[in-house]
């Protein structure tokens, strides 16, 4: 399913207030088969949070095939190492906390 919509319908769209009364799982589905986002980005990172039940970065939208992917049911969600390969080495900071030391 691929509706994609103009750029002036995006800007309409999230001003409407579209996804309003609408399903979490619907609204997902809908704004995952666009790449113009028609909503305001807060609202859309909460709602990918509520359907795929756990913590969504943002800088996973990156993969957005592979977050469709994990919403259509077609893959697992990522581990932790790969959400945070997603980032350049470059600009990668990683801060363990607590008792363990991190494997050489």
């Amino acid at each position: 399913m691929n509706t994609e919509i103009t750029k002036q319908q995006a800007i309409e769209m999230c001003q409407s207030n579209w996804w309003e009364g609408m399903s979490d799982r619907d609204v997902a589905t809908f704004q995952m088969h666009n790449r113009l986002l028609c909503m305001p980005f807060d609202i859309f990172q909460a709602t990918m949070e509520r359907v795929l039940d756990r913590p969504v970065m943002t800088h996973e939208f990156a993969d957005w095939e592979g977050m469709r992917q994990e919403l259509m049911g077609e893959r697992p969600a990522p581990t932790l190492e790969e959400i945070v390969g997603l980032i350049s080495i470059d600009k990668r900071i990683v801060i363990f906390a607590g008792d363990r030391t991190p494997d050489a």
